[in-house]
């Protein structure tokens, strides 16, 4: 087989799963997240599992582990099963304490840059920055599913585009014959 044909059939398969994840994320960006935090959550909880039969097994053996891991692979448990069922939940907690943390940063900022007007001048650029932080946060805040749809939509659109890069580079590779 030809070493091209071949790369171009690869290059053919990277871009139609690139197109495939890309039309997932434009259409459906709040179902990915869900599957992706339930995933999350049973990577967390099977490595409470696994934290909990090395603590057994061990000490079987005489030789059982630190009080701390075993309170690790109990809570690794718990926040696995509370991501496997309420992943809504445990999206709005997380873009809560992000959107807190951006208020944070965007009010400190615009702290900032008022002490800085008066004594320098008006820095345009950071009441900007501060202004959009404090904007970011407040949809974070009360409603995180703007941002994440919109945020999820233009990755997937920049990934249809770039999908269709790579069909073309796969269809103009496997049209060139460098066998001469």
């Amino acid at each position: 087989m030809n070493i091209y044909k071949f790369q171009s059939q690869s290059i053919f398969l990277n871009a139609s799963i690139t197109l495939l994840v890309g039309i997932l994320l434009f259409n459906v960006p709040i179902l990915v997240v869900s599957v992706f935090v339930q995933a999350v959550g049973l990577i967390i909880g099977g490595s409470g599992l696994v934290l909990l039969l090395i603590h057994f097994i061990n000490k079987k053996r005489g030789k059982a582990l630190h009080p701390i891991y075993l309170s690790q692979a109990f809570l690794n448990i718990a926040l696995g099963i509370m991501m496997l069922a309420m992943p809504k939940v445990m999206i709005d907690f997380v873009f809560l304490i992000i959107g807190l943390w951006l208020l944070f940063l965007g009010g400190y900022e615009l702290v900032y840059t008022w002490r800085l007007f008066k004594q320098y001048g008006l820095n345009k650029y950071m009441l900007i920055h501060s202004v959009l932080l404090l904007i970011i946060a407040l949809f974070l805040i009360f409603n995180p599913y703007i941002v994440i749809s919109g945020f999820l939509n233009i990755i997937g659109i920049l990934l249809i585009v770039l999908s269709l890069f790579m069909f073309f580079i796969a269809y103009n590779n496997r049209k060139i014959n460098f066998d001469k």
